[in-house]
């Protein structure tokens, strides 16, 4: 119940619980290039089910859980260069379980779990500015969902209504523009507590939850032509996860390997095919390969 962000090819993961159940304010930071971890400043408090976005070489955490189930409104604000936190405006409605994403100068904060309940608020939060407006709701309430921005729009996936029984496959998207939002095709299955992470015109969305199980799919929403295909699966399959894009991979860190409340520190990449490379290509441009076979490899420009 972590979430991450990647800066200059590191990847931050802010919050959650730890394997005892506590809260954490820890930052943890995963290089990609030289496949290491380290440890930076701490939250100022203890967060679960938070958001993130990141503009000009600094992070911002929205909203979350403190204590157990309580939510928050602050707005956190890490500057990476020094190392230190800050306090910004207070989101309007304290919410966990939300999505945030950034256009421009502006991050879009939808859905989640307000004192009051399931929502589909979508408040808007000017970095210039320091301030807040209201744009339109999402049409479908949901928490624990997913969300990629692709070309000022925002889709924003799956998720449910506090129960574990009411995953749902909707897929929404909100035009940043025009201030609207339009259906589009559901995803095919049903799940909460899931991540997403986008590709050039793809979102591909992984793992979830139900009160029996976890879930290993990988599912790919296709932006140009409004389809789903289904891709090659989690070799774990969890809950409360999440993932980052890099280089045309995906980094599948952290969540839950059985419904409710559990954790792990599992760190998969997965690459589209369509981003590989065969060893035939690797042997054209390195003549001293003496190897000939035409298989399969991962993208050579992540070093694992």
């Amino acid at each position: 119940e972590h979430v991450a962000i990647e800066v200059n090819s590191e990847i931050y993961i802010i919050g959650g619980f730890d394997i005892s159940g506590n809260i954490l304010k820890k930052i943890e930071v995963y290089n990609i290039e030289n496949d290491s971890w380290r440890t930076v400043s701490p939250l100022p408090i203890s967060l679960h089910h938070t958001s993130v976005a990141t503009y000009d070489n600094k992070i911002y955490v929205i909203g979350g859980y403190t204590n157990r189930w309580m939510p928050s409104a602050r707005v956190y604000l890490y500057d990476i260069d020094t190392d230190s936190w800050s306090r910004k405006s207070n989101m309007p409605t304290a919410r966990g379980a939300l999505t945030s994403q950034r256009i421009g100068e502006h991050i879009f904060s939808i859905g989640g779990v307000s004192i009051i309940g399931v929502t589909g608020l979508n408040e808007v939060y000017n970095i210039f500015e320091d301030k807040w407006e209201t744009k339109a709701p999402m049409p479908t309430p949901r928490e624990h969902l997913a969300s990629g921005v692709i070309d000022n729009t925002i889709y924003v996936i799956g998720g449910r209504q506090r129960s574990l029984t009411s995953n749902m496959n909707t897929n929404e998207a909100y035009n940043a523009i025009e201030d609207k939002w339009f259906k589009k095709t559901p995803m095919p299955s049903k799940r909460g507590g899931i991540t997403a992470a986008s590709i050039e015109n793809s979102i591909f969305v992984f793992g979830g939850e139900t009160p029996t199980k976890t879930f290993d799919n990988n599912e790919q929403y296709i932006i140009t032509n409004d389809t789903w295909v289904e891709r090659t699966k989690m070799p774990t399959s969890r809950h409360g996860l999440a993932a980052i894009s890099y280089n045309n991979s995906i980094f599948v860190i952290g969540g839950g390997r059985e419904p409710g409340f559990s954790m792990s520190g599992i760190n998969e990449i997965f690459t589209p095919r369509e981003f590989q490379v065969s060893i035939k290509e690797i042997i054209v441009n390195n003549p001293n390969i003496k190897n000939n076979q035409s298989v399969m490899v991962p993208n050579p420009n992540i070093k694992n």
